[in-house]
C-alpha cells in the first residue's frame, strides 16, 4: 500500500493508493521544493522528521479492507508489522517508509 500526502494551500491531504499490495508499505510525500515537511499532521497520517505512523483503521478504511480477504490479508500485515516492531498497538498505528517526491 502507498499512502499519498500532497500538500496543497489549504494544507495536507492523504490518500491510498495500491490497496491489494499488502507487502509493500509507504508514505510517500509530494510537496514543492524546499517546502518543510519535516512534521506534518492530516487525517489518519503525522509525519515527525523521519518516522512516519499511519493509523490503522484510518488505512483500513480508506483502502477499504474491512470485510472479507481484503481484511484477512490487511490483518496479516498488521501481524508482520508488530512481529518486526513496526506496529504501535496503543495508538494502533503503523510505522512506514517514507519518500519524497517533489513537485
Amino acid at each position: 500500500m502507498r499512502v499519498n500526502l500532497e500538500h496543497h494551500d489549504s494544507g495536507w491531504t492523504a490518500t491510498v493508493e495500491r490497496t491489494r499490495e499488502f507487502a509493500d508499505f509507504a508514505v510517500e510525500i509530494t510537496a514543492a521544493p524546499g517546502l518543510d515537511h519535516s512534521v506534518i499532521r492530516c487525517e489518519g497520517v503525522r509525519v515527525e522528521h523521519d518516522a512516519a505512523w499511519v493509523l490503522a483503521s484510518w488505512l483500513a478504511n480508506a483502502a477499504d479492507c474491512r470485510h472479507g480477504e481484503p481484511a484477512a490479508r490487511f490483518q496479516k500485515m498488521l501481524d508482520y508489522a508488530n512481529r518486526r516492531g513496526w506496529y504501535d498497538r496503543e495508538r494502533n498505528e503503523i510505522a512506514a517508509h517514507i519518500m519524497i517526491r517533489e513537485r
